[in-house]
């Protein structure tokens, strides 16, 4: 029993000093390899947070840039009804001019059709008196003095018309050709907010694809350190059955687990459910928002719900189209939000009852109102699994 004994001791020894050495290796392989794609994951972050901010700035000035084209058409429009109305003035004083013109004409054609020795006759050799001769001459001067005045207003009145169709067609042509650049610089806008939103969509993909295989280097870490753990406990128990003479030899200790580096959680709101995924997921109240995360040790949206309903993870428009629509939510239902950072489906979160949700938001994993303002514009709808 006792050679038995050596030689199985012999053996554990050995195997003791070559599977720890295999699986240290194993594990500082997956180790490595997490922390490549952790370190890609947070570069590629940055680049998509960055493209978002610019997407979001040509969003805006798509916005301003609309806002300058609906006032220049405005402006378009008043300044066709203050032609129309010029026109009108126009035409009302052409008329005027013709009727002048007229009047203008018939008195010259009066006095060539006389002689001048007849104008005479009838204003001095006719003449009544002196009195009355001054009177005639009078009247003959405020005669010329009204044609004169008569020809004056006519020559004003043809250059104020002449100005006032020049500043009509100048303004309105400036309108027009404010206009078609303005429209020229939305289209253009809106290609570049296309491109970029094309390249974040891109970025997007192969972010998810990350996350993926975080998640399974993650998997194969935990299982590899699980195998790790029930090899020891084999090479113990085997050791222990083995054991003769009445010894017992007391079990090693098991591996000291490593130091944890998840947030203090906070405590639930008073009065929320303490049952199912709802009372599961308030126990990581606090736990800080991570693009892509789908552990606590930080989660966003869409890596929240698949963690705590323990589903596959999608983003939130494959969760909307995934779920059964509903208008009467309960605890545990998912509630879904649209426009936040594009277009569509793109934020969701757990309805805790009493018209709040509990979800990864900026700040970490919180609790929100479903109606603050934000939430209110947002809100696409509830769904359920």
């Amino acid at each position: 029993m006792k050679m038995v004994t050596c030689v199985l001791a012999t053996g554990l020894m050995m195997f003791s000093a070559v599977a720890p050495s295999v699986h240290a290796e194993r594990d500082a392989e997956l180790q490595s390899t997490l922390h490549t794609q952790e370190q890609q994951r947070n570069d590629l972050q940055k680049q998509m947070d960055e493209l978002k901010k610019t997407v979001q700035d040509v969003q805006t000035s798509i916005q301003e840039n609309e806002k300058k084209l609906t006032e220049t058409k405005d402006n378009i429009t008043e300044t066709q009804r203050l032609i129309q109305e010029k026109t009108a003035a126009i035409n009302e004083l052409q008329k005027k001019i013709e009727q002048r013109e007229v009047v203008i004409k018939k008195r010259l054609v009066s006095l060539q059709s006389q002689p001048t020795t007849n104008i005479v006759t009838e204003v001095v050799v006719n003449a009544q008196s002196f009195a009355d001769l001054l009177d005639r001459i009078s009247s003959v001067n405020m005669v010329f003095q009204s044609d004169k005045s008569i020809l004056e207003t006519q020559e004003r009145d043809k250059d104020q018309v002449k100005k006032d169709r020049e500043i009509i067609v100048q303004k309105e042509q400036e309108l027009r050709a404010f206009l078609a650049e303005l429209e020229k610089t939305n289209k253009t806008l809106a290609e570049e907010r296309q491109q970029k939103q094309a390249a974040w969509d891109e970025m997007n993909d192969k972010f998810q694809k990350l996350v993926n295989d975080i998640a399974n280097t993650q998997s194969a870490l935990t299982e590899a350190q699980k195998q790790k753990q029930e090899k020891e406990m084999e090479k113990q128990s085997l050791f222990l059955q083995n054991t003769s003479d009445g010894e017992t030899v007391a079990p090693a200790p098991a591996p000291a687990q490593a130091p944890s580096n998840k947030p203090a959680k906070q405590q639930p709101p008073a009065g929320a459910a303490n049952g199912g995924v709802v009372g599961k997921a308030l126990q990581y109240l606090g736990v800080p928002y991570v693009w892509g995360g789908a552990s606590p040790s930080g989660f966003d949206c869409s890596g929240f719900i698949s963690y705590i309903y323990g589903v596959g993870r999608q983003d939130v428009s494959g969760y909307w189209n995934s779920v059964s629509r509903i208008d009467n939510p309960q605890p545990g239902d998912l509630v879904f939000f649209q426009g936040t950072y594009k277009a569509g489906p793109s934020h969701i979160g757990i309805y805790i009852g009493d018209g709040k949700m509990v979800h990864a938001g900026d700040s970490g994993i919180a609790v929100s109102s479903l109606s603050s303002s934000y939430n209110r514009s947002h809100f696409l709808g509830y769904g359920r699994f």
